[in-house]
């Protein structure tokens, strides 16, 4: 069974979401927070402003560590073709 999602993956999108989602929520939503408009909807628009790059750096950490596991298992084209020595 090949791990997909590991814990270093989960640092990486926890530190690209910390910074990433900051400067979303300073752009999407930095007027209504110096207006002090704080009301349900905005504290949702913060959340998917963090979640966003959380899921993205997610996806492509699982993405590649399928693609590493795909390239590293016996008998796979991809590892054929990696192992031929040239003539």
């Amino acid at each position: 069974m090949t791990i997909l999602y590991t814990i270093s993956d989960l640092r990486r999108a926890i530190l690209l979401s910390a910074i990433v989602g900051s400067w979303l929520v300073s752009f999407n939503q930095g007027s209504a927070i110096l207006a002090g408009e704080f009301g349900s909807f905005l504290y949702l628009k913060i959340f998917l402003d963090y979640c966003t790059p959380f899921t993205v750096s997610s996806i492509t950490g699982i993405l590649r560590n399928r693609s590493d596991a795909l390239k590293t298992k016996p008998g796979t084209e991809s590892n054929a073709k990696l192992n031929k020595t040239p003539p």
